[in-house]
C-alpha cells in the first residue's frame, strides 16, 4: 500500500479508510467521505453573503466577505496568504455563490496566460483526491472567481483602476 500509486485507498476495520497521498497517508472515516460528496446533500452550491459570513458545515469552513475602498487594503493585496482573496468588486457579476467544483470547471489562475481545469489545478497543487471535493469554489454569474485557499481568477484581480475591493477569507473550524 505505502509503495503504491497516489490516490490508492484501503478500507480498514470500523469504517476507517486510508488513502495514499503524494507524501503521506491520510486516515478518514467512511462517514466523512460520504458527507462531502461532490455535489449533492448538504455540500451543494449556496449563496455567498456579501458582506457577511457564509458557513459550510459539510467541509468545516466559513467564508467571510467584506468590502473596502482600495486605499484601505492596498498594502495587503499582494502579500495576502492563500486563505485570503482580494478581488476587484466592480469586475464581479453578483450574486456570488460557493460550492464544490463542477465537472469540467475551468478558470484562468492569477498571472497565467491560459485557462486550466480545476481538477488539473488541484492535482498540480498536490491536493489529495479525497480532499478535492472539499475545496470551496466561489463563482459569480460569469464563472469561477476564487479557488478558496489557493488562487483567484485573473479577471477578478485588483489593478490600478480598482476602486472597491472585496476581501474573502477562508477559515477552518470544527463541527
Amino acid at each position: 500500500f505505502l509503495s503504491g500509486q497516489t490516490g490508492k485507498r484501503l478500507d480498514l476495520p470500523q469504517g476507517v479508510m486510508a488513502e495514499k497521498t503524494y507524501s503521506f497517508v491520510v486516515f478518514s472515516t467512511v462517514k466523512e467521505d460520504r458527507n462531502i460528496d461532490s455535489g449533492g446533500g448538504e455540500w451543494g452550491p449556496r449563496s455567498l453573503n456579501v458582506p457577511g459570513i457564509t458557513e459550510i458545515p459539510a467541509v468545516s469552513v466559513r467564508i467571510s466577505a467584506e468590502v473596502f475602498p482600495v486605499e484601505a487594503v492596498r498594502g495587503r493585496v499582494f502579500s495576502a496568504p492563500p486563505e485570503d482573496a482580494y478581488l476587484d468588486l466592480d469586475k464581479l457579476e453578483l450574486p456570488l455563490t460557493v460550492g464544490p467544483r463542477k465537472e469540467g470547471d475551468t478558470f484562468q489562475p492569477l498571472g497565467c496566460a491560459g485557462s486550466k481545469k480545476i481538477k488539473k489545478y488541484l492535482i498540480d497543487k498536490k491536493v489529495p483526491q479525497s480532499r478535492r471535493a472539499q475545496v470551496p469554489i466561489v463563482y459569480d454569474s460569469r464563472g469561477i472567481v476564487w479557488v478558496a485557499g489557493f488562487c483567484i481568477e485573473d479577471r477578478a484581480k485588483v489593478t490600478d483602476c480598482t476602486k472597491q475591493v472585496l476581501r474573502l477569507q477562508l477559515r477552518q473550524y470544527r463541527n
